[in-house]
């Protein structure tokens, strides 16, 4: 086990550059952050008979923050994830506003103004601050590793690979009113839309606009109710494979295997039929079977 701090200095960043230059930033060695984790590995192996069982677990922890960066954008940026970091958050985080519900006589996304709620959606998003931000967390795991198992009897062996990934939250994905009357896409959510009074206590999605507001899009789609949390638990591969020694011929021995990649969840905080860490371009199932051999 290895536990580790970690004091970045000098770092690649902004600074304000005096404006009578002509240059609003400059980028240079102006950041700073620090860090603190843990490496763990075990391994086991467990023989009994002609059975043999070996175990392999690895597990990281980190957390790290930023302690000087001299340049903010505007709250909406935070919001959008661009790699902009605050002071003493992590430079990968997940910000959202806090809303507010549906109003049950429209279906319209109510947030807050000036604490108060509100669908004066312009005026919502005009008005804030990053330090009116929610921060939900690390965009990436603050705990994260892999469970490998593999039993052999005799020629023939059987190995499985379980990850898992926590500590870290995700903004789903939802419907975009304005990329719907633009002609640009949808989004399955739609189907779920409030429709008529009541149905806010059944969803979360607001209704169908008339006309296109992209604050009032913002509003819903930087809210907290859209923030997860991405822990999970993945089969990740599983292998199956049969090796011969030959003393006999040209060939000294071979292999004959099976591998299944990339088989799905076995567990997650979040709802089902997301992936926490591919929401739009998952990679596929694999299945593949090869054969090898030695020569002498």
């Amino acid at each position: 086990m290895d536990l580790y701090r970690q004091a970045g200095t000098d770092l690649i960043g902004d600074t304000p550059f005096p404006s009578s230059t002509g240059i609003k930033t400059f980028r240079g060695n102006t950041a700073n952050s620090r860090a603190h984790g843990m490496d763990f590995s075990l391994q086991k192996t467990t023989n009994i008979g002609r059975v043999h069982w070996n175990s392999n677990i690895f597990l990281s922890y980190v957390k790290e923050k930023i302690t000087d960066y001299k340049v903010s954008v505007s709250a909406l940026s935070y919001l959008q994830g661009v790699n902009v970091p605050l002071l003493g958050k992590p430079l990968y985080a997940v910000y959202s506003i806090l809303g507010a519900g549906l109003d049950p006589l429209t279906g319209n996304p109510r947030g807050y103004l000036d604490g108060v709620e509100s669908i004066e959606y312009t005026k919502i998003m005009n008005s804030l601050t990053p330090e009116q931000l929610l921060f939900n967390g690390s965009r990436k795991p603050t705990l994260y590793g892999a469970f490998r198992n593999t039993i052999t009897f005799g020629s023939l062996s059987l190995s499985a690979n379980i990850s898992y990934r926590f500590g870290y939250f995700y903004r789903r994905s939802s419907v975009n009113y304005n990329s719907i009357l633009t002609g640009k896409g949808g989004h399955g959510d739609y189907e779920y839309r409030w429709q008529a009074p009541g149905d806010e206590l059944k969803t979360d999605i607001p209704s169908l606009p008339t006309k296109i507001d992209v604050n009032r899009d913002f509003v819903y789609l930087y809210a907290n109710s859209l923030v997860e949390k991405g822990d999970h638990i993945r089969l990740q591969d599983v292998i199956v494979s049969y090796i011969r020694d030959n003393r006999k011929g040209t060939v000294a021995g071979y292999e004959v295997f099976l591998n299944a990649n990339n088989i799905g969840i076995l567990w997650q905080a979040g709802p089902k039929g997301i992936d926490p860490d591919f929401q739009f371009n998952m990679p596929p199932f694999t299945f593949s079977a090869g054969f090898k051999f030695k020569l002498k």
